[in-house]
């Protein structure tokens, strides 16, 4: 119920909740350093993987790393044309009766790293109550996100967040750091986690997080505090006493840390899914086109 004693009449959280698409959600996939093909299987398990005319309405990838300034921008100029090319392509798959346009909506920031930054960059254009942030490192199994999805956030106005296991990345740890001491804050796991617009907005905080190098003293004497990517949301909603959840992960196959290390055997480990997925691109003429000019 608006609040007429507010001067805006209606709350930020009300304002997103009136003006979004209800019961439908918008994945956030930032992709920078992960290899080409990790981004691929991520973007077409989601598109063979959702029900057209489902749960999913829209999908924002977005984009950053170096330009030719900063670094080599081959990678991310490489991931641009392949979604410029998916652009022009329906969304169609073999669970759906029907196909539409390429719901996609793709963001670039060139000479700048940030994976939570990345996610902030994509918010504003989120037109659905819910979205759904995660990895380009994923590979969605099955459509059994959909039925996780809507019947936690989208169908429970409570809940502000719905993660997979776990909720948390990390806890209160005390860890050395520069020969110094450093507490790490609880922050939330990006791997898969949906979320309300409503409530995230009327947090007022941003995804990003903030690692600092200052002294304090929580009792222990610390040089360092790292509070990560969706600390400060975790704790603001907290705070209001909105609810957070896990969800079964057993829609959803993770590599890892993919920006970071160019692991083989984690490929090697998960050979049967890519298959099975590659499978399913090439029963899909467009898909097959694109996914082996683009393979790496």
């Amino acid at each position: 119920m608006n609040n007429l004693n507010n001067p805006m009449i209606f709350s930020l959280g009300e304002c997103e909740k009136y003006t979004t698409i209800k019961d439908k959600v918008t994945f956030i996939i930032a992709s920078c350093q992960a290899p080409m093909n990790f981004l691929m299987w991520s973007v077409f398990s989601l598109l063979l993987r959702s029900k057209v005319n489902g749960v999913m309405e829209h999908f924002i990838i977005t984009l950053n790393g170096p330009d030719n300034r900063t670094g080599d921008d081959e990678l991310q100029n490489k991931k641009q044309s392949f979604l410029e090319e998916l652009r022009s392509k329906k969304w169609k798959n073999k669970i759906s009766t029907t196909e539409k346009d390429m719901p996609v909506t793709v963001m670039r920031v060139w000479s700048r790293i940030g994976h939570a930054q990345a996610i902030d960059m994509a918010i504003p254009w989120v037109h659905t109550i819910g979205y759904v942030i995660t990895h380009d490192d994923i590979i969605l199994l099955n459509n059994k996100w959909e039925t996780h999805i809507k019947t936690s956030i989208l169908e429970n106005e409570n809940i502000a967040l719905a993660s997979v296991d776990p909720l948390l990345a990390c806890g209160l740890f005390n860890v050395p750091f520069n020969d110094k001491l450093k507490l790490n804050l609880p922050h939330l796991n990006s791997v898969f986690i949906g979320c309300r617009k409503d409530h995230t907005i009327e947090t007022g905080v941003r995804w990003s997080g903030y690692h600092l190098n200052q002294n304090f003293n929580n009792g222990i004497e610390y040089d360092y505090l790292s509070a990560d990517f969706g600390a400060w949301m975790y704790q603001k909603l907290k705070e209001s006493n909105k609810s957070m959840q896990t969800i079964p992960n057993d829609f959803i196959s993770h590599f890892g840390s993919m920006s970071w290390t160019k692991n083989e055997q984690k490929i090697k480990n998960s050979q049967l899914i890519i298959e099975k997925l590659e499978s399913e691109i090439c029963e899909i003429k467009e898909y097959k086109e694109i996914y082996e000019k683009y393979h790496t």
